[in-house]
């Protein structure tokens, strides 16, 4: 079963940002921001204008011209709680 994120959660209060990828299964991908080039310089107004694309199988930045897919944000990045679905 493909992951699929139903919404995004950010912690931009310390030095290293994160965003909180929740799955519509249950738990999350914990992202480090500054881990993704595209992402790392980027504004908190400009990491908050994100539109869930595919069913919540993508996320799209329009005003960074940026696209993640959630299947490659779980395959990097730590998955918390819920059902895992790398199995």
């Amino acid at each position: 079963m493909e992951p699929k994120a139903s919404r995004i959660q950010f912690l931009l209060e310390t030095e290293m940002r994160y965003m909180r990828v929740c799955l519509q299964s249950g738990g999350y991908i914990l992202v480090t921001i500054n881990g993704i080039q595209e992402l790392a310089s980027a504004s908190e107004s400009q990491l908050r204008n994100y539109e869930l694309i595919g069913d919540g199988r993508g996320i799209s930045w329009p005003e960074l011209d940026e696209d993640l897919s959630v299947m490659g944000l779980y395959k990097d990045f730590p998955f918390i709680g819920g059902e895992d679905q790398k199995q």
